[in-house]
């Protein structure tokens, strides 16, 4: 008997090719921004050369037929492009940064209820009016809140509350300490530009207002399910964890049991993903499977199970993980509804394009890009790996399911988790077969909680249940997380090497279907010229001399690297394995692939030799200085050195870095003072972390 050989993925995928045109045109905009005005003309000519073909009968011949699919994609890349400049923030004519200069007085909408945290309480509010020539301008855009600690704050300032105050907000900026989050770029792509401080007294609260319905409704909804849980699981961590399980809220999750459930590769759990909404679909679709014998109520089974999904998708915050599934499942229910049989693959694709019209910058969101990526990966090599994985006996069929799901997914998530995170689980396989039905258990416990939350009793009973078994879960996950060879750490990959990795996923995906060889070779060249990559970058870091002084809020750190080794000169508390370290200095020490060797505590003014360079330390006094210090070649000034004219004169012409534990406004001063003796002043809060190739 003849098969039929089986036909490539992209051809299988019409919007595939549109796919990737949204994406690069959104890409371009980004980063090569363009006027809006130069898309519109670039439309019209592409429209013009594509009807033209077409009117004229040349797309009979196959190089005009081309042509027509290339005006096409173009122009889907000109959309592309022209959405993501509508979606930025700073091309609003109403943004609110371009009144703050001239206001007297900004009008704030709180999004949200203020949430407490170590020195303030925290929400985000709408701008929606500054006071301008003695009127109220209407504007647009978010702007993060910071309240002064007040302990009635949080329950008299609802989310919808107005508030009135005279302060300026400022604009966001990036810590800029290497290898570092861009918190800028990520704030801008939320809508968000600046922040306010709001000491006691300097606002004014004028109304509260109800939010739009549909908001106004799932945030009390929201309150409702939070409230439940607090009521009937009463311990912090095990609270906490209920509720990023049941609607992905993560505000009171300890930055150590989230680190311990990443470094066991089931931080998804307690990230809402599509796992959470596929349990909830299939338990909608089973309880309202009676429905389905009708062939007159069909349509309840569907439409209710659609409702359920939108409802929990807007609960969870709409995250684009989980908009992802919630399209991708209200594809495949509308599907089944009209007896269309739907692609996995189709769907995806699909999806993608729809959020990406919706909100461009969904392409840098990491949640996006994970979950594309896990559901690509289990639908391209599940089937090739349950091949191998299987068992006539139903518990082991079951454990071997689960055993090719999760290894199929951790295949393309590869080089996105090594790129973003660089650490990769090597405990993942272990810790999914035990956590993930854990976790599904808990997550229809919370549902069956909340179900009978009116019965006090049977309600306890479920909630101390729950507590335990959340329990035991962090406690297991925690250890865990300590077994040393538990993860693999501090992996450094670039973009180009992360492609070309992904690239030879994508090409083994094809060699597992049509098993051509070519497609295999690819992938061989593909992982070879990531190799090789690596191996230069390990030798160019081998011969790197740097001088870095980060900005950590009043800390002091530097650090002096020789190759792969490390020598730091700071406050003790940066040495400790904690948020201070993690988040300001190990995604530097990450990037130059240099581990700590040596440690020492912040040193007396004085001169210290670098790589035989002379580096003047200036802490806490400007003492006398001795001839010597006409021969460092830079500054570092730490611990609120004054800057007296008179003593800043006696110092050389060389780079002055005021690092991040003076005070801002004296390190503004610093800034000022040099200036005006025609110094070079570096000040870390504003300027960012300072790097020197010695």
């Amino acid at each position: 008997m003849r098969t039929e050989p089986a036909i490539p993925y992209y051809k299988q995928l019409p919007l595939l090719r549109f796919l990737l045109a949204l994406m690069v045109g959104i890409v371009v905009q980004w980063y090569v921004p363009q006027r809006i005005g130069l898309y519109g003309i670039t439309a019209a000519i592409l429209a013009l050369v594509y009807v033209g073909v077409g009117w004229y009968k040349f797309h009979f011949i196959q190089p005009w037929t081309t042509i027509r699919g290339l005006c096409l994609l173009l122009l889907v890349s000109v959309l592309g492009s022209v959405v993501t400049w509508v979606n930025t923030i700073y091309h609003q004519p109403n943004w609110y940064g371009l009144w703050l200069p001239k206001s007297e007085n900004i009008c704030i909408t709180l999004q949200e209820t203020p949430i407490e945290k170590v020195n303030s309480y925290k929400a985000v509010g709408e701008l929606t009016q500054v006071w301008v020539n003695k009127q109220w301008q209407g504007t647009k855009g978010k702007v993060i809140v910071y309240f002064e600690k007040d302990s009635t704050l949080p329950s008299s300032l609802p989310a919808g509350t107005v508030i009135v105050t005279p302060s300026v907000p400022q604009a966001l900026q990036n810590a800029g300490n290497p290898g570092g989050f861009n918190y800028t770029t990520y704030s801008v792509m939320q809508g968000v530009t600046h922040q306010v401080y709001l000491a006691a007294g300097s606002f004014k609260v004028v109304n509260t207002q109800q939010l739009a319905l549909v908001p106004n409704y799932l945030l009390r909804m929201q309150n409702w399910l939070l409230a439940t849980l607090a009521r009937y699981i009463p311990t912090p961590n095990e609270l906490a964890v209920s509720e990023a399980l049941l609607i992905g809220y993560r505000t009171h999750l300890e930055r150590d049991l989230v680190q311990a459930y990443s470094n066991t590769g089931i931080v998804h759990i307690i990230a809402i993903s599509g796992m959470h909404l596929g349990m909830i679909y299939g338990l909608c679709w089973w309880l309202l499977s009676w429905f389905g014998q009708w062939k007159r109520w069909q349509w309840v089974q569907g439409l209710v199970t659609l409702f359920v999904i939108w409802l929990f998708t807007g609960l969870a915050g709409a995250a684009p993980s989980i908009l992802r599934s919630a399209v991708m499942f209200t594809c495949l229910i509308l599907g089944t509804m009209t007896n269309k049989q739907t692609s996995s693959l189709n769907s995806l694709v699909v999806s993608a394009v729809i959020l990406l019209l919706i909100n461009p910058f969904s392409l840098w969101d990491v949640g996006f890009q994970l979950s594309y990526a896990a559901v690509s990966s289990i639908i391209l090599f599940q089937p090739f790996i349950s091949q191998y994985i299987t068992s006539k006996q139903p518990f082991l069929r079951w454990v071997a399911g689960m055993v090719s799901v999760t290894l199929a997914a951790q295949i393309a998530t590869l080089p996105f988790v090594l790129y973003h995170f660089h650490q990769f689980p090597l405990l993942f396989l272990f810790t999914n077969i035990i956590a993930v039905p854990v976790s599904g258990a808990v997550l229809y416990g919370e549902m069956f909680l909340v179900a009978v939350a009116w019965c006090q009793p049977l309600a306890t009973v479920v909630g101390y249940v729950l507590t335990k078994i959340i329990f035991w879960l962090n406690t297991w996950v925690v250890a865990v997380s300590d077994t040393r060879w538990g993860l693999l750490q501090n992996v450094q990959i670039n973009i180009p090497q992360a492609a070309l990795l992904l690239f030879a996923i994508l090409c083994l995906a094809q060699w597992v279907r049509l098993r051509k060889p070519l497609a295999l070779r690819v992938a061989a060249t593909a992982i070879t010229l990531c190799i090789v990559g690596q191996i230069a970058d390990y030798w160019y870091k081998s011969e790197q001399k740097l001088l870095i002084v980060y900005n950590v809020p009043k800390q002091v750190a530097v650090d002096v690297v020789t190759g792969f080794e490390t020598t730091f000169l700071g406050d003790s508390v940066l040495l400790e394995d904690g948020f201070l370290q993690n988040f300001h200095i190990k995604p530097s020490r990450v990037l130059h692939r240099s581990t700590v060797q040596q440690a020492f505590a912040v040193p007396p003014t004085g001169i210290l030799t670098v790589h035989a360079q002379q580096v003047l330390w200036l802490n806490g006094q400007f003492a006398q200085l001795d001839s010597g210090v006409a021969k460092v070649k830079y500054i570092i000034v730490s611990n609120n050195v004054f800057p007296k004219p008179e003593l800043i004169q006696s110092l050389p012409p060389v780079p002055i870095i005021v690092d991040g534990s003076n005070k801002p406004w004296l390190a503004r001063k610093w800034k000022t003072v040099c200036n005006s003796l025609h110094l070079r002043c570096h000040n870390v809060t504003q300027d960012g972390a300072f790097v020197a190739n010695l």
